[in-house]
């Protein structure tokens, strides 16, 4: 039962079970990740606030960056750090409580937008977040653990 569960998670069949000899088994779903965060990494931004750090992804090519409203909460001005190295000043142009987002402006364009699914996710499919999670920041491109 235990690996029926864990093969529903990522919408695969159960490919543990034997299969018919010459039969082609589905792609592990891990192996795809390095692949994955190396085509989305330059849309993928950090978030420094006075209070912390976050993570956010480039909505629009003109410099609008989707983040969390609890990452922004109560700053007007925040600094963006991309993927190319650079960072500029950003602007809290919106933020929403209830949905937990916010909008930051920057000065740059022609930036990499994210591109996102139009359908939402069958419940049970295993997903992929890419971001900064607690405790780890990213400078530039180089990631270092807070103690």
């Amino acid at each position: 039962m235990r690996r029926q569960q864990a093969s529903e998670l990522d919408g695969r069949a159960d490919d543990r079970r034997e299969s018919a000899p010459g039969a082609a088994q589905p792609p592990d779903v891990f192996s795809r990740i390095p692949a994955i965060v190396r085509k989305v990494q330059p849309e993928v931004v950090t978030v420094l606030t006075g209070g912390g750090v976050g993570s956010g992804v480039i909505y629009r090519p003109n410099g609008v960056i989707l983040t969390n409203d609890h990452v922004v909460h109560g700053a007007s001005a925040v600094d963006i750090a991309f993927a190319d190295g650079r960072r500029v000043r950003g602007k809290v142009m919106a933020t929403d409580p209830d949905t937990d987002l916010a909008l930051v402006k920057v000065g740059r364009e022609n930036l990499p937008a994210a591109t996102f699914q139009q359908k939402a996710a069958r419940r049970g499919v295993a997903d992929r977040r890419i971001g900064e999670p607690a405790r780890v920041r990213q400078v530039g491109q180089r990631r270092h653990r807070l103690r």
